[in-house]
């Protein structure tokens, strides 16, 4: 296509290059709970990805079908812009989850950087890292896109020294303030990928894990169906999950309500009404059966919980980002803790997590230590890996970071390597250079 024929608008080609780019391609090989591998079919983190693409272009193609009609003045939500900046949130995200962030946070940190953050990492990948062209660095052009990737419009200094979630390093500080707004608010499309993103999380994983029968439905649900429980009786299930998901969500839900200006919630009421909603939202899903038909009812439940959720958002202004109710908030909140009560904190799945965490740090801490020790060594570097050889070079040119140590670069350098491994790729590369299983020299990838 010529570029005299070429009629895309600025955020259709950021959509185009990021649908197209090895960056996307990757998180098929990346955890969303479970491993990418498993056998039954779990969401991975592209799929994932495509349903928050699904559910933002939705959003804003509804507002802008229901808030902002279609004259020749008046200005719409770039749709286009959405689905980018869903397409692109889980980019930075690095192999086997927030388990290898955490890690790899302690191990930035630890060499004086600013630390590791997915969505960090993810703006990192769109403005410098990834490539469009040979010789232009970054995936993206668009104001519009950068902005709505950004989901915590802040970086990790001043008052945000402690954050835990931050969308910048301080070697993206330049730009990110170029295109960011100072007031700390997201953006617009920000707000309705986030939206997106919360509800597919909350929904998605859980209709895996119902499916594969690793949510005990039947007993939360249904009043006197566990072991001991009279019928009609208030189910000790649903009491002693309620009793956990109110320890993590209520420090949240109280600074959604502090922001919002409402009054405090009636926990109890919350709890009965969610269970209800629950209980009227699965009423048709036969537990102990997995036919075709008992799916369909599941699948129909989920879509009705995600329009439950949609249809509640309003619209402000352009401006403004989306206005999406307390009540609604606390519930997609409290479902994502179905998650965490009884998959994340499963024996099965933490035994596996906890060796995931071993080998992101042995991998990573011994290519540093590889790095820094052949750095000026011209035939040593030959020897890294080619991808790891680009990063290194990128880290060493940076402008924005003339300021930084050598080491420091080369430490920020290896971690973007890291962080751009699949799962398979990883643990080999760890087998590798820990010395561990039989290892073939004809392996493509290590070329990477």
């Amino acid at each position: 296509m010529s570029r005299t024929q070429d009629k895309r608008s600025a955020c259709e080609k950021d959509c185009d290059r990021i649908m197209y780019s090895d960056e996307l391609r990757r998180l098929a090989g990346v955890t969303q709970v479970f491993a990418a591998d498993e056998m039954p079919l779990f969401h991975n983190r592209l799929t994932h990805t495509l349903k928050v693409q699904q559910l933002a272009r939705r959003i804003a193609e509804s507002i802008n079908a229901n808030h902002l009609p279609r004259r020749p003045a008046t200005r719409r939500i770039d749709v286009a812009g959405v689905e980018a900046a869903a397409l692109a949130h889980d980019l930075g995200h690095p192999p086997f989850g927030h388990i290898a962030e955490h890690e790899l946070d302690k191990i930035c940190r630890k060499w004086g950087l600013d630390g590791f953050e997915g969505n960090a990492q993810t703006f990192r990948i769109l403005v410098k890292i990834a490539q469009r062209k040979p010789s232009t660095p970054g995936l993206v052009t668009s104001p519009i896109t950068l902005r709505g990737v950004v989901k915590y419009p802040w970086l990790r200094v001043g008052e945000h020294q402690g954050a835990s979630k931050w969308n910048a390093y301080v070697t993206e500080r330049d730009t990110f303030q170029q295109f960011c707004s100072s007031s700390g608010a997201q953006s617009l499309e920000a707000s309705i990928m986030d939206w997106a993103d919360d509800i597919t999380y909350a929904v998605h994983d859980l209709e895996d894990f119902i499916r594969a029968r690793k949510v005990p439905l039947t007993s939360l649900l249904i009043s006197g169906s566990g072991v001991g429980e009279q019928p009609g009786s208030e189910s000790l299930e649903w009491a002693r999950f309620y009793e956990y998901a109110l320890g993590r969500v209520q420090d949240k839900v109280h600074k959604i309500i502090a922001i919002s200006g409402q009054s405090a919630p009636d926990w109890t009421n919350i709890g009965q009404d969610i269970r209800a909603q629950l209980r009227i939202a699965f009423s048709d899903f036969a537990m102990p059966n997995t036919t075709a038909p008992d799916i369909a009812h599941l699948r129909q439940a989920c879509s009705n919980l995600i329009n439950k959720y949609v249809e509640c958002i309003e619209f402000i202004s352009l401006k403004d980002p989306i206005h999406v109710p307390t009540s609604a908030r606390i519930e997609v909140e409290l479902l994502k803790q179905l998650t965490w009560r009884y998959i994340i904190h499963d024996p099965q799945l933490a035994t596996i997590q906890e060796g995931q965490v071993v080998l992101v740090r042995e991998l990573t801490n011994t290519l540093i230590r590889w790095v820094l020790a052949t750095y000026d060594d011209v035939e040593g570097k030959m020897r890294w890996p080619a991808n790891l050889r680009r990063l290194v070079t990128i880290a060493e040119e940076d402008s924005q970071a003339h300021w930084m140590p050598q080491r420091n670069r080369a430490v920020r350098a290896v971690v973007d390597y890291v962080s751009s491994l699949t799962e398979v790729q990883a643990s080999s590369l760890a087998e590798r250079l820990l010395g561990r299983g039989r290892q073939s020299a004809m392996a493509p990838w290590v070329s990477y």
